[in-house]
């Protein structure tokens, strides 16, 4: 199991609350490190909004948790992932997880000379640009 990459840098005090929160969804190992690891995605990503869901566990695939303007996906072999924008709203079309490009696997990157972004998934890419709309390229 991958050790949890959490911020050093705290934008607040950690409280037995926020450890409870995390414990109620079950005893399984990877709740506590996705959770953890969810929330300081969060923190690295302001843009993402407040919580719109508690966290939710998807069976045999990983944790998610929806902000008002994206979502942070956890899967154990992934980490956690922010997803935001039109990369976003394509693979929620496309059916999510279980769509044929499967789980994020890293935030969406902004290519400057191609003036888009680009969402890398478990099979395949969504590219967006307002020039050219979505692309999606399957492995």
């Amino acid at each position: 199991m991958p050790a949890a990459t959490i911020d050093p840098r705290l934008t607040r005090a950690v409280s037995w609350t926020d450890f409870q929160k995390a414990v109620r969804f079950g005893g399984e190992p990877d709740t506590v490190v996705a959770v953890a690891e969810i929330t300081a995605k969060r923190a690295q990503h302001r843009e993402l909004g407040a919580p719109l869901t508690p966290h939710a566990r998807l069976d045999g695939v990983g944790y998610l948790r929806e902000y008002d303007r994206g979502l942070v996906f956890w899967t154990r072999a992934h980490g956690a992932v922010s997803l935001h924008g039109m990369v976003r709203d394509v693979w929620e079309l496309l059916g999510r997880e279980r769509s044929s490009l499967g789980v994020p696997i890293a935030d969406p990157e902004y290519d400057v000379e191609s003036d888009e972004w680009v969402g890398r998934f478990e099979r395949g890419l969504v590219r967006w640009s307002p020039a050219i709309g979505p692309q999606v390229e399957l492995a």
